[in-house]
């Protein structure tokens, strides 16, 4: 099973992002060079090792990972999927459970970020 990462209102789950706002999901998926923080991460130390001509890397760790080193000639393509009038029992929490407790949070979220908008919008002109 794959671990859910939880910040504010954005979720991970495996390689998929959830957020409540679209920019911020279009934001994380088009940070990195493919997406995934670790896979665009783990790219570059390859192609660092490979510029350095790192003993080892581009015969035996080719020979052994091939597909690895496919991903060096990529860009990713990420989706944007909205969903509209998802039925809340068509959700589940995070253990599976019962997503209302979790949806009920939404609005306070949403009233916290709207203060914090203001009070910054605020803050840069006095």
């Amino acid at each position: 099973m794959v671990d859910q990462v939880a910040a504010a209102m954005n979720f991970q789950h495996g390689e998929t992002y959830l957020s409540a706002a679209s920019d911020t999901a279009v934001r994380y998926a088009v940070n990195k060079r493919v997406g995934s923080e670790l896979i665009s991460y783990t790219l570059d130390f390859l192609q660092e090792l490979l510029r350095h001509r790192v003993p080892g890397i581009r015969d035996d760790l080719y020979k052994e990972y091939p597909l690895v080193f496919n991903l060096l000639n990529i860009s990713a393509a990420p989706i944007l999927v909205e969903l509209t009038s998802v039925s809340t029992e068509d959700l589940a929490a995070e253990d599976g459970g019962d997503a209302t407790s979790t949806l009920e949070c939404i609005p306070r979220w949403l009233r916290i970020l709207r203060c914090l908008q203001n009070y910054y919008s605020r803050a840069i002109f006095v």
